[in-house]
């Protein structure tokens, strides 16, 4: 557990990372069309 604890900013930081990744990519893509 205490594992986990010490882990869980870089989890965060790479799951928000692909979300925003998403996100930009959802949004820049219909005006490249």
């Amino acid at each position: 557990m205490s594992k986990l604890v010490q882990w869980w900013p870089f989890i965060v930081a790479y799951a928000s990372s692909f979300v925003l990744g998403q996100f930009t990519v959802d949004t820049s893509y219909p005006k490249l069309q």
